[in-house]
């Protein structure tokens, strides 16, 4: 999987954008430059079983997703998922808890989901190290990804809702 670099300063953190075309292909492929990072994921999830969610929802937590951000259809139990990966690394890990923030975005416009990924994504636990990259990838959709990237090379601009 081939990351795209979106130069923007305003964020003061990396943005990036790809895409691939399943869930297993992004856990096996995923390797963001900079660690801990906020991960959007936007995509049709609603027929991928919900326990390969909860292995790739593991993989991506260990790889530095501290904070993910879901879209799209499924986007709920997706990020129900997340949850679930993230519990069981904690009882796993009797060292030390694992703090993931989630969100999902169900009827949300896909720019208004990256409009808070980027300004508001930020985990709120007060030892992990700050977010210093935002990830943004799309799922089995070529014209989601072409959207990303447009909206993440436009700046990220907020919408006018007056």
């Amino acid at each position: 999987m081939r990351l795209t670099h979106h130069p923007n300063d305003s964020f003061g953190r990396a943005v990036l954008s790809g895409s691939c075309e399943n869930l297993e292909v992004l856990a096996r492929e995923l390797r963001s430059p900079v660690t801990p990072f906020v991960l959007v994921l936007a995509g049709d999830t609603s027929s991928v079983p919900g326990a390969e969610i909860v292995d790739v929802a593991m993989t991506l937590i260990r790889s530095g997703a501290h904070y993910v951000c879901c879209w799209g259809l499924g986007c709920a139990r997706l990020h129900d998922c997340f949850d679930e990966a993230a519990v069981a690394l904690t009882l796993a890990n009797t060292e030390n808890d694992v703090h993931v923030m989630t969100t999902w975005h169900d009827g949300d416009p896909l720019e208004e989901a990256l409009w808070f990924a980027l300004n508001c994504a930020i985990p709120a636990v007060d030892d992990e190290p700050p977010t210093r990259a935002v990830v943004a990838i799309a799922v089995g959709n070529e014209a989601v990804s072409t959207r990303i990237s447009a909206y993440l090379a436009a700046g990220a601009p907020i919408r006018d809702e007056a």
